[in-house]
């Protein structure tokens, strides 16, 4: 019933297959050389585990190696990348503006104007009113009285500039290693008040006076808002004692960045401080976070320190010889830093603190790193009375005293010498000398004029001197 087709599929195959062969020529017409019996199989590599396990082991090795090298070097190189690639600039030098006397509002002033004013005011009300109203005011002046709920707001008040100034404060814990009398390793821990007084770079600097912080093992900082941060000692005043501090910015918090302040720094150099209301901040009580209300109660005295004139600022408070902290005007800004070490026998529980105008000049030596220069002179204004009663003497500043061991008495420098110019700069006051003497750092020569009394008068002198 059907037909076959396998002769006919098998003959077409087979003439394929031939057409297929003849189709094998080059350009030329010649037949190629059949391949048909070439077969190729590519068979995959065999995987050596063990061996790309121990390459695996050596590249991770490897990495870790480069890793550490690397992390350390940047370690080592980071502060000198920095110091070379990003130099200096004014906004990571700590300075303060100069002070000048004859802009300074001084308490006569004020009180002149005040007084201008209300005149001024009270002809102007005295014009424009009846005598009835004069006799309404009259009365109720005189039915003014000052109650407890008066006095209640005026503290208020006060607290209210202590607890701003308080975020310029912080606490710092210092933990210093000894023994104890059977000889048993102890650690011990002291409390300090310092003061924020800059922030200069990466870093926020803090003012301290405290024998303690130079030999401390381990210090922490405890800012307003109760966070802790470690803190490293970075330089030291050796004739003051004043340490500064310095805290890592990068260590520090945003939320206590928004909480701190840098303390505002006023003047203690006017000549009507005395009566001047204050209130005492830190530890005025020998114990953290205390406060303290008063008044400057006395004329400022110059402490007896080499190549200074600190003011020793004393005030109607009673502390103990831990007190520490600053004092601060009811403007909220820093007049001075508390400090004991300086009261005289019959006023050494009065709180006194060093003029913050004397000391400005040396924070900022000590906070960008400048070594300072030392001669070794205990140096004096010479009173307008004396000099009013004997014409002869010299217009410069007094030598008290000569340090021994010290360049000015290496270099001759005696007591009773008066200073007359340094570094061919005139000088007339202990100000002015040592503004001359703050320019030289250690190491640095100066050649001093000084006029020194004989039996025919004064002499001059010219003295070469290398600061230590």
């Amino acid at each position: 019933m059907f037909e076959k087709d396998e002769p006919k599929n098998k003959d077409a195959g087979l003439e394929e297959s031939e057409s297929s062969k003849k189709d094998l020529t080059d350009e030329e017409g010649h037949p190629l050389a059949n391949t048909d019996f070439i077969s190729e199989k590519i068979k995959s590599r065999p995987i050596n585990s063990q061996k790309l396990l121990r390459r695996t082991i050596i590249t991770i090795s490897m990495a870790i190696l480069f890793g550490t090298v690397a992390c350390c070097t940047f370690l080592i190189l980071e502060p000198l990348l920095n110091k070379a690639l990003i130099p200096a600039t004014s906004s990571n030098q700590v300075s303060f503006p100069a002070e000048d006397a004859s802009s300074e509002i001084q308490r006569k002033d004020l009180i002149e104007s005040e007084e201008k004013k209300a005149a001024a005011d009270a002809a102007s009300a005295k014009a424009s009113v009846t005598e009835t109203a004069e006799k309404e005011v009259k009365a109720a002046l005189q039915s003014f009285k000052i109650s407890s709920e008066n006095y209640v707001s005026m503290y208020d008040s006060l607290k209210k500039v202590a607890s701003d100034g308080e975020k310029s404060m912080v606490t710092v814990t210092v933990q210093t290693s000894g023994t104890d009398w059977i000889n048993e390793s102890l650690t011990r821990s002291d409390a300090v008040s310092g003061l924020i007084v800059a922030e200069a770079g990466n870093e926020y600097i803090i003012a301290a006076f405290s024998n303690k912080i130079t030999k401390a093992q381990k210090m922490q900082v405890t800012f307003c808002d109760g966070s802790i941060v470690s803190a490293k000692l970075k330089a030291t005043d050796n004739i003051t004692g004043l340490s500064l501090l310095s805290v890592a910015e990068k260590n520090v918090s945003e939320k206590t960045k928004e909480e701190i302040k840098i303390a505002a720094l006023g003047s203690s150099s006017s000549s009507e401080i005395v009566g001047t209301p204050v209130v005492a901040i830190g530890s005025p009580t020998g114990s953290p976070n205390s406060i303290g209300y008063g008044i400057i109660s006395g004329t400022p005295s110059t402490i007896d320190l080499s190549d200074s004139a600190y003011k020793l600022l004393v005030t109607d408070m009673y502390g103990t010889p831990a007190s520490n902290g600053v004092i601060i005007n009811l403007n909220g800004s820093v007049i001075g830093m508390i400090n004991m070490s300086f009261n005289s026998e019959n006023q050494k529980n009065m709180i006194s603190a060093v003029g913050i105008s004397e000391l400005k000049n040396l924070i900022s030596m000590l906070s960008n790193d400048t070594s300072r220069g030392f001669l070794g002179v205990h140096i004096s204004n010479i009173p307008d009375t004396v000099r009013s009663a004997d014409s002869s003497i010299p217009e410069g500043i007094y030598v008290t005293q000569v340090d021994t061991s010290s360049a000015a008495m290496d270099s001759g420098i005696q007591a009773g010498d008066i200073i007359v110019s340094i570094n061919n700069s005139a000088v007339t006051n202990t100000t002015e000398f040592l503004n001359e003497l703050q320019k030289l750092t250690s190491g640095s020569h100066a050649d001093i004029v000084l006029m020194r009394q004989s039996t025919n008068g004064y002499n001059e002198l010219t003295i070469h001197a290398s600061l230590n």
